[in-house]
């Protein structure tokens, strides 16, 4: 734990260059920081550091991309194989690291089915959906209210919404999005999180022929196990397509993500970041008669059109393979589920014995809490105090020398110490003390 907040001034500085080049002064509207982002220079397993040499616990990991932590020997090490074997980063024609990546991710989610490359979880939500629409021929896609599938504009509607139901209980459906218009958003239908019966009445009015969802709504609120068997029976019964968007979850709650955790499975499952080893990567793989839909030797009428010149690229291969046989050798996987229950205990333990309410969350490499004792089912439960609050404490935190993204998750890594778990929770004993004395909690 740092005796001091840190200084960011340099930081700042480049801020006020990058403001006058890049809209927002930021490449991706999530990676803006109010007052402004840190800009960051070097990083080595659980740590990075920012360009005023101030030293972080990274618990944002490239947003849960990297599940090995930086710069791990096995990922430097394909790395430089890859560049040394194959001569170039791209082809533009097949691999045979395309074939060995794809035979271990589906051995590992869906052994009788099939898989596409993309270049990102959100290339895959795409696709996913296109394929979804295709193969059931209905326009109308179905997706949860506070879920995100990245900038996907077949689905850019409620992730976080400012209005709530309207005078009959339903949904308010409104874009994430300004150039999403009327016909676009009326394709999609809005469905209720972690209700059965409401999911049940919206279902049985509309004609929808696809449904995504994200397994654990933001990565930690899960969806209760009554509620994903009722989906399950009820899109298979009416032949409707079940997407599980795995991007944040994908080997992370467990090795075979929420598929393995619910032991449910979906039609189809996306897979983003972390199965790159910090390359750029996405994967669409489910059932066979689906996935054929992308067979370019089809006719054309029968045929769902994706391509990329990244797609399957030798350097994304490589360090894929290399990611996923680190992670499910040994005891690594057991260690990032062993650290995250030992931090989500002693963060509670803090909390507790400041007499903060709160709730903990997450499962396998995912940790998060919420400043009440109220059951969260969807993101509308928590408050805007609470949220608020918990950001106060993150922004701190940040200050202190543990980075995350203010009000989020906490992404664990083969990386992280017990070392790194000590001081975090030191970190938020000082941060919610300082708050508690500044009446600002």
């Amino acid at each position: 734990m740092k005796g001091k907040e840190y200084s960011v001034t340099k930081s700042r500085d480049l801020f006020n260059r990058a403001e006058n080049l890049l809209p927002g002064g930021v490449n991706g509207n999530i990676k803006f920081r109010n007052p402004f982002p840190i800009f960051l220079s070097r990083a080595s397993g659980s740590h990075i550091w920012d360009v005023d040499s101030n030293e972080y616990i990274d618990y944002n990991l490239s947003y849960g991309a990297l599940i090995l932590g930086h710069s791990h020997p096995v990922i430097v090490r394909a790395l430089k194989d890859a560049i040394d074997n194959y001569g170039t980063l791209l082809f533009g024609n097949p691999n045979v690291s395309e074939i060995e990546f794809a035979e271990l991710l589906l051995n590992i989610y869906y052994k009788d089915g099939r898989i596409r490359f993309t270049n990102s979880g959100m290339e895959a939500t795409l696709l996913a959906v296109r394929l979804g629409v295709a193969y059931t021929g209905k326009r109308k896609v179905g997706k949860f209210d506070g879920h995100y599938h990245g900038a996907n504009p077949l689905l850019l509607s409620n992730y976080r919404p400012t209005k709530g139901r309207d005078v009959k209980g339903k949904i308010v459906k409104e874009a994430d999005s300004i150039e999403i218009q009327r016909d676009l958003l009326d394709s999609i239908v809005v469905l209720p999180f972690n209700d059965i019966e409401g999911t049940k009445e919206v279902l049985e009015r509309e004609d929808v022929g696809t449904i995504i969802l994200e397994p654990f709504e933001d990565g930690y609120i899960p969806a209760n196990t009554d509620f994903m068997n009722f989906l399950r029976q009820y899109t298979k019964e009416r032949g409707i397509v079940l997407i599980f968007d795995e991007v944040k979850t994908g080997f992370r709650v467990r090795i075979g993500g929420a598929v393995e955790y619910y032991s449910l499975r979906p039609d189809l499952i996306c897979l983003g970041k972390i199965i790159g080893g910090g390359t750029p990567i996405g994967a669409v793989l489910g059932k066979t008669e689906i996935m054929e839909l992308l067979d370019p030797r089809r006719e054309n009428e029968r045929r769902v059109f994706h391509s990329g010149t990244f797609n399957g690229n030798p350097l994304s291969m490589s360090l894929g393979i290399a990611t996923v046989n680190e992670l499910i050798s040994g005891n690594n996987f057991l260690k990032i589920q062993r650290l995250s229950d030992e931090l989500r205990k002693e963060i509670s333990g803090v909390l507790s014995d400041l007499g903060i309410s709160h709730r903990m969350y997450g499962e396998g490499g995912i940790v998060n809490y919420t400043l009440s004792d109220d059951v969260i089912k969807t993101y509308r439960d928590i408050s805007k105090k609470n949220m608020e609050n918990r950001k106060k404490i993150d922004s701190m935190l940040t200050g202190m020398g543990v980075y995350l993204i203010p009000g989020s998750r906490f992404s664990m890594s083969i990386a992280h110490s017990e070392s790194d778990i000590s001081e975090t929770v030191a970190s938020i004993k000082v941060a919610v003390k300082r708050l508690l004395d500044r009446n600002e909690l």
